[in-house]
């Protein structure tokens, strides 16, 4: 798989942050609800596979763990500043009280901790990946790392989709200072694992006969949907539920899916411009709140639209005018 180009994620990475745009806005429409609940929650752990996808890859290529650790992590960590910054100025302002020393401590906490403006996946992704680079030796640590991965990963379905129906103490306890598990130790580990694990595996996926793809990712995505459902049946609306005991199968069953793709049959003009889909899809993930609260004012579907019109033409310019200035 080495000389693959992976074209297909690029794709469904650019697909996949314009559906999670639509977790971020409300609609008084059932059929969005819909989309929000049993589509778009599956994006970010799909994210997080592919970002421990190609972080095993590059381990496994012999680069050292620090130039993985500088290509993934330092890149991820300078991204998180870059946004963080941009969202949390305004904030920074409006809570401050003269003092500089308690300002410093509310960006702080902010920054580790709360991470409003949706980027919670940036400090997730580079909490993940370093994990993941920390355990790399050989197949006995990944499995280490994957079995600690799906312990970490029950205690926090527990203090997310189902704290409400445990109503146990010490989770209580942990949400009234943590906010939600829904983090970088407790939910991305597990699909960081499953990128992992995908590399190491990936000859013997992609030989894997369409029909049983097909049939295993219809099963595990009725399975999550019943979960969903269920789960929100039980429930207030209002109550965060984004962890699922069903999540990771289906998504590991998805991506398997996308690895099994078959590049010589897509189009070339996609083949061409992979790298503008993959750019796209991060500049509309980090936009989306900025855009969003500029444009309040509007309804959600032009904001929606605003949103990837712009985030996917900044790409597609920049490759045009590095185009025009080699000529």
């Amino acid at each position: 798989m080495d000389k693959k180009r992976f074209i297909q994620i690029d794709i469904a990475k650019w697909i996949l942050a314009c559906l999670i745009i639509l977790l971020h806005l409300k609609f008084n429409n059932l059929f969005i609800y819909v989309i929000q609940q049993y589509l778009s929650r599956l994006g970010v752990p799909l994210f997080f596979i592919f970002s421990g996808f190609f972080c095993y890859k590059n381990l496994e290529n012999n680069y050292s763990k620090w130039l993985v650790f500088k290509k993934y992590v330092l890149r991820i960590f300078r991204l998180y500043l870059f946004w963080g910054t941009v969202y949390f100025l305004p904030v920074l302002k409006s809570q401050y009280n003269g003092n500089i020393t308690d300002s410093v401590l509310y960006l702080i906490k902010e920054y580790i901790f709360c991470t409003p403006a949706y980027l919670w996946y940036l400090p997730a992704v580079l909490l993940g990946c370093t994990l993941l680079i920390l355990f790399y030796k050989n197949k006995f640590t990944l499995i280490c790392f994957s079995i600690l991965s799906i312990l970490l990963y029950i205690i926090g379905v527990c203090g997310n989709s189902y704290a409400a129906i445990i109503n146990n103490d010490t989770i209580n306890l942990y949400l009234d200072h943590y906010i939600t598990t829904r983090n970088g130790l407790f939910f991305a580990p597990i699909f960081i694992s499953i990128g992992a694990i995908c590399w190491s595996k990936g000859d013997k996926i992609i030989k894997l006969k369409p029909f049983i793809l097909y049939i295993g990712i219809i099963l595990s995505y009725l399975l999550f949907c019943i979960e969903v459902y269920h789960v929100k049946s039980l429930i207030s609306h209002d109550i965060d539920s984004s962890m699922y005991f069903s999540l990771p199968l289906i998504c590991a069953m998805i991506f398997c899916g996308l690895l099994s793709i078959k590049e010589e049959k897509v189009p070339d003009i996609i083949q061409n411009n992979g790298s503008v889909f993959r750019e796209a899809s991060i500049i509309i993930y980090c936009l989306q709140y900025g855009i969003a609260y500029i444009l309040s004012d509007y309804s959600s579907v032009i904001i929606f639209i605003i949103t990837i019109f712009i985030g996917t033409m900044f790409p597609v310019f920049k490759k045009l005018l590095i185009i025009l200035f080699k000529k």
